[in-house]
């Protein structure tokens, strides 16, 4: 059974293994990682052990759609190995994928449908097409819950997205430490009870960052306040992912 692991204040709701350094890594990293092919799926097996503490997503990403891929994933579902499904999504950002458009969308809605059959939270990627993501709003909402990763979005589209899809929640990441003031203004304003943090990368140092930055943002400047806000991200992490 996928459990958490107990030893660690951070919790990183969505690294990537394959594009961090975990070579000389052993101790405990509390996070998600998200495999969207099954190479990084096999890449995180031969790099990750269960002291790590570490739990599993896989997903077909918009920039790398394909049936091997949904197949895996649809293995992998059935084989009980993941805590949610993602990261899938809509990704319209440059011509050469808004050209892809009905392709993207078969994957997104072939995996929606998936996260719903398994009862497990989606992930959703949203570059340029949240608009796209809200047609399908009613049917998010039957979810457990969602997940909008690296959310970059303004406190107002937050506010849209949680009185359509109650159960969403909002990881925010590095554009934290680069001083994004959308994402800022937006974590400044929404609910602790529904922020997750992430690094999208292997964040054996950019997590605390993250962290830093957000501490800094919602103006918790004791030692106790920023205790509170771990112990509530990471009540949230265990509410989503299980």
């Amino acid at each position: 059974m996928l459990a958490f692991s107990s030893n660690s204040s951070l919790f990183d709701a969505h690294f990537h293994v394959n594009s961090g350094d975990f070579s000389s890594f052993s101790g405990e990293y509390r996070g998600i990682a998200c495999a969207v092919t099954p190479k990084e799926w096999q890449e995180a097996d031969s790099v990750l052990l269960p002291a790590h503490g570490v739990l599993r997503s896989f997903g077909v990403h918009p920039w790398t759609p394909s049936d091997q891929a949904l197949c895996f994933l649809e293995r992998l579902l059935q084989e009980g190995r993941l805590c949610a499904v993602g990261e899938a999504g809509l990704d319209f950002f440059t011509p050469n994928l808004a050209a892809s458009a009905d392709e993207q969308r078969r994957f997104w809605h072939a995996q929606l449908a998936l996260a719903g059959r398994f009862s497990l939270p989606l992930v959703v990627h949203a570059r340029k097409s949240l608009s796209h993501i809200m047609q399908d709003s009613f049917l998010l909402r039957s979810l457990g819950a969602v997940v909008f990763h690296g959310f970059s979005g303004s406190a107002e589209e937050a506010a849209q997205i949680l009185r359509k899809i109650p159960c969403a929640y909002f990881s925010f990441g590095a554009v934290l430490c680069r001083g994004g003031k959308k994402a800022a203004s937006c974590l400044a304003s929404i609910p602790a009870e529904r922020v997750l943090l992430e690094t999208d990368t292997a964040g054996t140092a950019l997590l605390p960052a993250v962290y830093e930055a957000a501490y800094d943002i919602r103006s918790l400047t004791t030692a106790g306040e920023r205790q509170d806000f771990c112990a509530q991200v990471l009540l949230n992490a265990r509410t989503v992912f299980g």
